[in-house]
């Protein structure tokens, strides 16, 4: 507190001004990436609730043979790029599985999940992390239930948010850019705003001291008297016209 008191005004306003500014670009790069990325995955959830359905009348047809994650299996051409499937009994024990994704997108880790914790999740998406290190996925799990109503397992569609996260590093560093830019630009404006502001205060200082110097004819140059500083400046020309009537009389 003692070296912030010793700073010049100048410099407090400057500095206060920056992180006013500060402050100001980390609420909005928070909520527009916060914003953002609900957007993203609310794309991603929406890929997987169209594309769910479509495996759950496939998978009841008869669920693909292919446990190898290879791609291969019989259905996998219902599925777009980069998705991976998981079907499990009722118990939660993998039956099958496969995948379109490519060796960047890595594997998902997909969880145990029984028919009964998949109907809890109520059609809920959620997101796992890779197997790979390579990102996360995000994962729509749904029931399997056959004609008779009675439910033979679950699925697990995933589709990799790889595209989804690039974005938002994009995103982070482009905002990142932006504040340093401006909170420097908003800086210097604010230095030469504030300096610009106290030359009235510096003319009065410089007046003073020529004054203290013997100067008593040096008067504060005037200014609009609807400012402050201008009817300061009025004020202490007409106590330096008495000081100096004053110290003429008594000479």
């Amino acid at each position: 507190m003692l070296t912030w008191n010793r700073q010049p005004l100048r410099t407090q306003r400057t500095v206060v001004f920056a992180a006013l500014l500060v402050v100001g670009l980390g609420l909005t790069g928070v909520t527009a990436l916060t914003l953002l990325q609900r957007s993203l995955v609310g794309q991603v959830d929406t890929q997987l609730a169209t594309v769910a359905p479509e495996l759950v009348r496939h998978a009841l047809r008869g669920v693909p043979e292919d446990s190898d994650g290879d791609g291969d299996g019989g259905d996998a051409d219902v599925l777009p790029s980069d998705y991976h499937v998981l079907f499990a009994d009722p118990t939660g024990a993998v039956t099958s599985t496969f995948s379109t994704a490519t060796d960047d997108a890595g594997s998902p880790l997909l969880p145990t999940l029984t028919a009964e914790q998949v109907a809890a999740l109520d059609g809920e998406a959620f997101t796992v992390d890779s197997g790979a290190e390579r990102g996360h996925w995000r994962v729509l799990a749904q029931q399997l239930v056959n004609r008779q109503g009675t439910v033979v397992g679950s699925v697990q569609v995933a589709l990799p948010m790889a595209a989804a996260e690039a974005t938002l590093r994009q995103m982070r560093v482009a905002l990142g850019l932006i504040a340093v830019t401006v909170v420097a630009l908003g800086a210097l404006a604010g230095w030469w705003g504030v300096r610009r502001a106290l030359r009235p205060l510096r003319e009065i200082e410089d007046t003073a001291a020529a004054i203290a110097a013997g100067d008593l004819s040096r008067r504060v140059p005037d200014r609009p008297v609807t400012t402050e500083v201008g009817r300061l400046a009025g004020a202490l020309n007409g106590m330096l016209t008495q000081i100096e009537r004053a110290f003429a009389d008594r000479t």
